[in-house]
């Protein structure tokens, strides 16, 4: 089989479980979406028409190419038909060996995995081990149906020798049911657990592990995944009177494959039993026609299917609702499909969330969102300081020095430029004198020129807590750097509530409203008259309301 780094669509339209597990290869549903689908051949990155002769290696590299094409689009009959035709061709162009060798190992892949075509693919396979000793299918699309027809073929070649037949190149009025899995062999671990065979899509598979004496079980969970999910599911096995039991939730099964495994524990949490691992795990086949019998509980009638509704439509599957398809652009879930979710903005398989699921814990008990937060951050507030305004401190610390600028020869003070002066330091104060001739001052306030809007350098913190993803609680800090005097001078404690407008999210333009009270003092130094440095002013009250839109 040529290599490829791209999944093969048909390995999950046909229903065909993948030998990569999906626990270990959670990407390649979405790269199944590419929009453009390459199969390398032997090195030929060439893309042309479909060759009418293989005369040489390179044009039977050149057939081979073309009809994988055609088989990673699902045209089935046409890659089987380019293949039986490029194989009778290079025969009589004389080619043998690994390039003849490929191609009926190609065959062998499209007659089993597209046809379900077991013994033409085992004599195609013996076809290819007589060119080719060496030749077997790419793990990429080595399923466990095409590595049965694989060995099949070795074995029929060390057992008998003789020619393996051609496989024929008659088209089939119809194709032939699709090969069951080979039961015979048991899942890794020692679990009394036989697996369904099949089952089909929308519909509950029944999990079922018989009890033995010899392993003391407190508790048995089964771990799976299926299409669409981003993550695993674990849950918990019931214990009935011969063993315990599972059924795989019918919205949790499509096609082509639910994989999962099985773990039993004792009283003291360690690991006693296993069927599957998360490495090989058991693969149930999911099919949209039961080509076996419907399996169930012991005792207990076979599932029901699921009722058809949009919301247990497969992913991206054409008429399930929604816009966006596999792998189309995207901003968010709303942009994409049923079934789809908006992945580093691209369309992807996976489970969209609904307000009310982020709001809720999973059911694992995990939260889906964190719940507290911390904020720091440096602002520049603006404070409107007009006249009247009450100084952080009083006019006592230049009251000597205005007193001797202001004084006359007579050694009495001059009270109106004892005010200029005063203004110039940033006080407005009825200066007056006593009996002694000392300066006194009364009714001082802020002096401003003009008053306005004054900017407040700060430091703002808060501490807090989303009761939901959307609606959060916080303690809250605003320090000004540079404050005057006064109790909480430049400080501003609170709390505050927030409301996330718009839905939660890692990344992206965040808004929010916030509404919120505070206790203390915020200060601004307004422009005084003079040149000198004046004093803060201070805020009418101590407490305060506070409406906000937050945009980070």
């Amino acid at each position: 089989m040529l290599r490829s780094n791209q999944p093969s669509p048909v390995d999950h339209a046909l229903g065909s479980p993948r030998r990569e597990s999906l626990f270990r290869r959670s990407a390649a549903l979405r790269e199944m979406c590419s929009s453009v689908r390459v199969a390398l051949v032997v090195g030929a990155l060439s893309i042309g028409g479909v060759a009418h002769a293989q005369g040489t290696p390179q044009q039977l590299a050149e057939a081979n190419r073309t009809a994988m094409e055609a088989y990673n689009n699902l045209d089935i009959e046409a890659a089987k038909a380019q293949l039986e035709k490029a194989a009778k061709g290079a025969e009589k162009s004389g080619i043998r060996g690994p390039s003849l060798a490929r191609t009926y190992s190609n065959l062998a892949v499209v007659l089993v995995g597209g046809l379900g075509d077991m013994k033409g693919a085992t004599a195609a396979f013996a076809r290819a081990l007589k060119e080719d000793p060496k030749v077997e299918p790419d793990p990429i699309v080595a399923t466990p149906e095409v590595m049965q027809a694989y060995n099949a073929a070795k074995s029929s070649l060390k057992n008998a020798p003789a020619p393996a037949a051609e496989p024929t190149t008659e088209p089939e009025a119809t194709p032939p049911a699709r090969a069951p899995r080979d039961t015979s062999v048991s899942p890794e671990g020692n679990l009394d657990h036989t697996p369904a065979t099949e089952q089909l899509s929308q519909t509950a598979i029944p999990i079922f592990v018989k009890k033995s004496g010899d392993l003391e079980i407190a508790s048995m969970r089964v771990m799976y995944r299926s299409t669409g999910m981003k993550k695993p599911k674990s849950a918990e096995m019931t214990e009935t009177d011969d063993g315990y039991t599972y059924l795989v939730p019918c919205t949790d099964v499509f096609e082509p494959v639910v994989e999962y495994f099985i773990v039993a524990k004792d009283d003291d949490n360690k690991m006693i039993g296993n069927a599957g691992t998360s490495d090989a795990p058991i693969s149930v086949p999911i099919v949209s026609v039961r080509t076996e019998a419907a399996p169930s509980l012991p005792g207990q009638v076979p599932p029901a299917q699921c009722a058809s509704s949009d919301d247990e439509c497969p992913p991206g599957m054409p008429g399930c609702g929604g816009s966006g398809g596999l792998g189309d652009t995207c901003s968010s879930d709303s942009d994409c499909g049923s079934g789809l979710a908006c992945d580093d903005d691209t369309c992807s398989m996976g489970e969209r969330a609904s307000e009310a699921d982020e709001e809720e814990e999973s059911s694992s008990g995990r939260k889906r969102y964190k719940k507290y937060f911390v904020e720091a951050a440096f602002g520049m507030g603006l404070t409107s300081v007009g006249s009247g305004r009450a100084p952080d401190r009083d006019a006592g610390g230049v009251l000597d020095t205005v007193a001797m600028m202001s004084r006359r020869p007579d050694n009495s003070i001059d009270r109106e430029k004892a005010r200029t002066l005063l203004q110039a330091r940033g006080f407005d104060c009825i200066a007056t004198e006593d009996d002694m001739q000392r300066l006194q001052v009364d009714k001082c306030t802020v002096a401003v020129n003009p008053g306005g809007m004054v900017p407040v350098p700060v430091l703002n913190l808060a501490l807090g807590y989303y009761l939901t993803p959307k609606i959060a609680v916080a303690l809250t800090g605003r320090f000004q750097i540079g404050s005057g005097d006064g109790p909480l001078a430049g400080i501003l404690l609170g709390g505050r509530g927030e409301y996330l407008l718009g839905k939660p999210s890692d990344k992206g333009l965040r808004r929010s409203a916030l509404a919120g009270l505070g206790v203390g003092q915020l200060q601004a130094r307004p422009p005084a008259k003079g040149s000198l440095q004046g004093p803060y002013a201070t805020n009418a009250n101590v407490g305060g309301l506070g409406v906000a839109v937050n945009l980070g």
